[in-house]
């Protein structure tokens, strides 16, 4: 019989033993859980660049009553809003640094990078204890402008088609391009084509890529189009000669040529002299 109470009285102690931990554990979580806010953070313009402004935008889940919202640029703090004041000091509404949307749980915190501090950043924003994930802003950049093929001088044969010359820059944010050539030409986007090309199409071309940044050009490439001699003349325009025999008589034959021309004369007797 005591027996029989001992193993009751030992299985009632287990009992509460256990439940205690379990009830703590429960009640823990309860705990933690009210007080965990989802927070999203997003960054406009995606880039950094010295003198141009970030917004930092923390949304909340729900409404909080007087939040404390702080922001923080690669783990450093560089502001925070409190009752919608700057750094607790001046209202949101007086100040361009911060701004507070009640109705949609928005924070907003405005970064001027200055032009000796830029480069790639990372940035949340906390509350309470609960952060949001980390949006990292690439600086802006705008590399040298390079051409491919990289030939200093194209030539082309006239009525054909030339292609797949290529423009290219590093660029963040996205460049826009722009080729320029000869008699006002202007074509947009990083790859020149030249259709049905005519010899009023020789010239210098080059590219253009812009950004935030500013604007970087290319160097010029010489397009030739070559053609049929052209524009056939004789100096001076004279087609008849009396000369006395013995005495000389210069003759100049000129054409409009590309590449150039090798020119042949022919005399009465059916000589052929070639002067290039």
């Amino acid at each position: 019989m005591s027996k029989g109470i001992f193993q009751s009285t030992s299985f009632s102690s287990i009992l509460r033993m256990t439940c205690v931990p379990c009830l703590l554990a429960t009640l823990i979580a309860c705990i933690l859980t009210g007080h965990v806010i989802s927070i999203e953070l997003s960054v406009t313009p995606d880039y950094i660049l010295g003198g141009n402004t970030l917004a930092l935008y923390c949304s909340l889940e729900k409404n909080v009553s007087d939040p404390w919202v702080t922001f923080h640029k690669d783990s450093i703090l560089i502001g925070f809003i409190r009752s919608c004041t700057e750094n607790g000091l001046t209202s949101c509404s007086l100040t361009t640094k911060c701004d507070c949307d009640i109705n949609s749980n928005a924070y907003i915190w405005n970064y001027t990078p200055s032009n000796e501090n830029v480069n790639t950043a990372t940035f949340n924003c906390t509350m309470d204890g609960s952060q949001s994930e980390g949006i990292t802003v690439n600086k802006a950049e705008l590399s040298d402008v390079t051409i491919s093929p990289a030939a200093p001088v194209i030539n082309a044969t006239e009525n054909t088609t030339v292609e797949n010359i290529r423009c290219t820059a590093l660029c963040w944010p996205n460049c826009s391009f722009i080729w320029t050539g000869p008699n006002g030409f202007i074509s947009y986007g990083d790859t020149l084509r030249l259709s049905n090309i005519q010899r009023s199409s020789s010239g210098l071309y080059r590219c253009r890529a812009t950004n935030v940044v500013g604007t970087n050009y290319s160097s010029f490439i010489d397009m030739k189009v070559q053609h049929s001699p052209d524009k056939i003349s004789l100096f001076s325009s004279i087609t008849n000669y009396t000369m006395m025999e013995g005495r000389s008589i210069n003759v100049a034959c000129s054409a409009v040529c590309e590449p150039a021309c090798d020119f042949e004369w022919t005399h009465p007797n059916e000589a052929k002299y070639q002067v290039s």
